[in-house]
Formats: C-alpha cells, sequence, structure tokens
C-alpha cells in the first residue's frame, strides 16, 4: 500500500490515482512510499534489538513508586499511632479536671504526670499540674486552718484565712472558686466561736437577744447550737428575773419580764409554764391576803407556828453536772402541813469538793405544784450554769405560804 501526497489516504500499489481524491501518482510518489516502507520497517527491527533495555527501564519507573508506596505506609501509621496518643492524653486531661473539681488532687495530680510523659511538649498539660499542685497546697493550708480553729487558735486561724484568700483571689486557677466558699465558712466558724465565748460575759435578755441575731446570717451546725444555748441562757434569766419579781410580789413586773424573753424564745413550754404560774400566784396572793385577815384569828397558836415553821420537809435532792459544766439540781418536798401551802421556794446552798460555799447568781427555786395539800408532795427543778465540778447540794432554807 502507498499514500496518496494529496488526501493521505492509502492506495494499492500499482494504482495510477487515488480512489479517494482521483490525484495521479507519478513515480516519484511511489518511490517516497517505497522508501517510507523501507524506514518504518528499519526501525520495527531497531525496536526489536532493543527490547532488553526497556525491561530495565520499566524497573527503574517502578522502584520510585514502591519506595513512595512503603513511605506513604509508615507516614500513615505514625498519624494514627500519634492520633492515638493524642486521644489518651485528652482523655487523661479530662479526667484529672474531673477528679480536681472533686477535690482529688492526688489522682488529679498522677493522671496528669502519666499525661505529661506522653507528651512532654504541650505546655497545657503542664500548666494545669501546676495548678493541681497550687491547689494541693491551698486545700493542706485549709486542713490547718481547720484544726486550729478546732483548738480556739481564732486569732491565728483568721490571719492564715486572711492571707490564703490574697493567694486564691491571686490564682488563675479554675479550681479557686470551689475555696472560696470554704474561706468563707471558716470565717463564720471563728465568729460562731467568739460569740459563743462571749456568752458567760452576758447577763441580760437583751444582751443575748442581740447575739441571737447576728447568728440568724449563719446556716451552720455550730450557729445553731449556739442559738440553742443563748435561747437556753435567756430563759434562765428571764425566770431568775421573774422569781425575784415574784419574791417581791411585783407580779406585774414578774409577767412583762417573762413575755419579753418569749418574743426570742418564742413558745418556749418553761416561760408560759412560768407566766401561768406568776398569774395564779398572783391571784393567790391577793385572795391570800385577804383569806388571812379573814382567818388570823381563828388559827390555833400550835398549828400556826407548825403551819409556819415546818409545813414542808424535803424527800430527796439530787444534783447532775452535764457535760457543758452546767448543774442541774431537782428534788421533792412533802407538805407536812395542816393546811394547804402554796408558793414552795426553797434557798439551795451549793457547796464545792472541799465543803466551801459557791457564790451563784440566784439561789432560789419553787416548787410546782404551786399549791400543796397535806400529805402531797411538790417537785423542783434549777439549774445552775457554768459550774465545771462536781459539787453537793443543801436546801438552806424553805419558805411557803399557808393557806
Amino acid at each position: 500500500m502507498i499514500e496518496c501526497p494529496n488526501c493521505q489516504n492509502e492506495v494499492s500499489e500499482g494504482s495510477r490515482f487515488c480512489p479517494n481524491c482521483g490525484t495521479k501518482l507519478d513515480d516519484a510518489t511511489r518511490l517516497h512510499n517505497d522508501e517510507l516502507s523501507a524506514t518504518v520497517a528499519k526501525e520495527t527491527s531497531s525496536r526489536t534489538v532493543q527490547r532488553e533495555p526497556k525491561k530495565k527501564k520499566w524497573i527503574m519507573i517502578l522502584l520510585p513508586m514502591v519506595v513512595l508506596l512503603l513511605a506513604g505506609g509508615g507516614v500513615g501509621y505514625t498519624y494514627a499511632h500519634e492520633k492515638n496518643i493524642n486521644e489518651e492524653v485528652l482523655k487523661l486531661k479530662r479526667d484529672a479536671e474531673a477528679s480536681a473539681l472533686e477535690g482529688e488532687y492526688d489522682k488529679a495530680e498522677s493522671l496528669l504526670v502519666q499525661a505529661v510523659e506522653k507528651r512532654e511538649d504541650f505546655s497545657v498539660l503542664k500548666k494545669d499540674l501546676a495548678f493541681i499542685k497550687e491547689a494541693k497546697t491551698f486545700d493542706a493550708e485549709l486542713a490547718d486552718i481547720e484544726e486550729q480553729i478546732q483548738k480556739d487558735e481564732l486569732e491565728n486561724a483568721s490571719d492564715r484565712i486572711d492571707n490564703l484568700r490574697s493567694d486564691v483571689d491571686a490564682s488563675n486557677s479554675k479550681l479557686v472558686p470551689g475555696f472560696l466558699p470554704k474561706l468563707d465558712t471558716m470565717e463564720s466558724q471563728i465568729k460562731i466561736k467568739r460569740i459563743n465565748s462571749e456568752l458567760a460575759e452576758l447577763s441580760t435578755v437583751d444582751q443575748l437577744a442581740a447575739k441571737l441575731s447576728t447568728l440568724s446570717r449563719y446556716n451552720l451546725e455550730e450557729a445553731t447550737k449556739v442559738k440553742a444555748k443563748i435561747l437556753e441562757k435567756i430563759v434562765t434569766i428571764a425566770s431568775n428575773n421573774a422569781e425575784n419579781h415574784i419574791a417581791s410580789k411585783e407580779f406585774s413586773k414578774a409577767i412583762a419580764a417573762v413575755d419579753h424573753a418569749l418574743q426570742f424564745a418564742v413558745n418556749n413550754e418553761k416561760l408560759l409554764q412560768l407566766k401561768k404560774r406568776i398569774q395564779q400566784e398572783q391571784e393567790a396572793f391577793v385572795q391570800a391576803q385577804r383569806e388571812r385577815i379573814e382567818r388570823a384569828a381563828e388559827k390555833a397558836a400550835q398549828e400556826d407556828l407548825k403551819n409556819q415553821t415546818a409545813a414542808v420537809e424535803v424527800k430527796n435532792i439530787k444534783a447532775e453536772l452535764d457535760d457543758l459544766g452546767d448543774l442541774t439540781v431537782t428534788g421533792e418536798v412533802e407538805s407536812v402541813a395542816t393546811k394547804i401551802v402554796s408558793s414552795v421556794t426553797l434557798e439551795l446552798e451549793v457547796l464545792d469538793s472541799d465543803g466551801n460555799p459557791i457564790d451563784v447568781e440566784e439561789n432560789t427555786v419553787t416548787v410546782y405544784p404551786m399549791y400543796l395539800n397535806p400529805g402531797d408532795t411538790g417537785k423542783f427543778e434549777k439549774q445552775f450554769f457554768e459550774i465545771n465540778e462536781e459539787v453537793e447540794v443543801n436546801v438552806d432554807n424553805i419558805e411557803w405560804y399557808v393557806e
């Protein structure tokens, strides 16, 4: 086959015209085609001889590709490995933060140390570890301050709280908010303890009421205990004041003293009973005064003497010292009079272990019920605060009214 010089269509050898375009094919064209055919044949022969070098060429092409694939696999493995480590570190960090917020600082520190060992170049881990160590220092300081408070070393504890609060305020740690409520609580505990220590020096209901108002700010168990102690002392002081007024027959003042205390010790059963007794005694006193005048001439000398001098006998008396050092005295008396006696009042004498009298603020106690028929027994109860030692209590004197 030869090629047409005009349209390049293949034409059979020996043809004089191109069947496609009709171009005449001269000898020169056929000669050119013959030379072209010879050249093609020569190149084909040459490619046959050079086949072996072509195999080497393919090896040279494939080798870099294999190396590239191996390198890519290594990079992929390294990436996956590093990713796993990062995930482990992040989990350790999260667990450490959770433990720290729960106050488990040793556990948090251990977790962060593991994280740092895996990623020493992560500065945030080292920063968190520093915060944990700082928190441990703060926590240890809180424990020391708490111990001082328990030992009543209040001045030193207060100074250390101020210093620690300054350190906490200066810290950038996100654990800081957890320490501020603890510091506030400790400051409240110190104030409550100071109020408790001042109670022994307070002797009026108004003074105690002021402390009661201060304690109402604190929602702590310690405050509740001190408030109960204050209320008990208010009741005792009011009762003593009322008894003094009763002794002076100032019944209106006695009721006023009780009413004033009931403003703070609301619905206190002891005060309510005392108020009722005062009213009864007031009525009884007025009535007794009238009846005494009317019956004075009719009383027999012997009966009158007994009723006036030996109408009441002490059956028993018991003194108990509680854990707070307060003394409670209880006992019973019996009426041996021939008539009804009322408003039986005992004067108590408190003696120490050597038999020496102890000076107490008020030593009188009233027997209840107010009226005792012949042969009846009555009871009495009296509290003395801050005795703080084992004592002996005797009845020094007894007074009563004969109806």
